[in-house]
């Protein structure tokens, strides 16, 4: 009885990953913990610190998946900008029926000084080019060699290697081997020695 009680009580979670400073070059999320079956656009707001007012802004909300659990604010975002999404009391309802409670986000974009920038040049290949950054064997950013350059702009002042492979099939992507059709996996090459920005 109190589990259902629970569940007839039950209101849609709403999260993002935007808090506090917030790095300039993520996308803003929110994330819901059930699927959407209708959203109410007008209802969540984007909003501008300015002084000490908040000016409503003009954005889009776009769905990152089929069943409407993650939508992302689409907005030309400013460094060192504060800035609030207001989401109304039953602005999304999920495929159970349940609303959301109201709720703000609120984040300030960190500023650009905070971060830094790398450039790497790279030989010639006979192969297009990929370059992986890593932290601790992760990686965090991946760039096209273009014109024996990749670029690297707002990478947190961290410690990084780096990771290059032969793009042989111009995916976009790290191609694994195929026994079946004698394909190799494509070339990988890893500079060891640490970076730190």
């Amino acid at each position: 009885k109190e589990r259902r009680e629970q569940w007839e009580n039950r209101k849609v979670k709403v999260t993002s990953n935007a808090k506090g400073n917030f790095g300039i070059d993520l996308p803003v999320i929110l994330t819901f913990d059930m699927p959407i079956d209708s959203l109410q656009e007008d209802s969540i707001t984007l909003w501008r610190k300015q002084d000490s007012i908040y000016l409503p802004l003009e954005y889009q909300l776009q769905p990152l998946d089929d069943i409407g659990l993650k939508y992302e604010v689409v907005y030309p975002w400013k460094s060192e900008e504060a800035y609030e999404i207001r989401i109304d009391s039953a602005a999304v309802r999920d495929v159970y029926g349940k609303v959301n409670n109201k709720s703000v986000v609120q984040f300030k974009l960190r500023s650009v000084e905070e971060y830094s920038t790398l450039l790497v040049y790279v030989n010639e290949s006979d192969a297009p080019l990929r370059m992986q950054l890593l932290e601790k064997d992760k990686v965090v950013r991946e760039e096209p060699v273009k014109d024996g350059k990749a670029y690297f702009i707002h990478i947190e002042p961290k410690t990084y290697t780096i990771r290059i492979y032969k793009d042989r099939n111009n995916d976009g992507l790290w191609t694994t081997g195929d026994w079946m059709l004698k394909r190799q996996p494509e070339e990988v090459f890893n500079y060891e020695k640490e970076l730190n920005l």
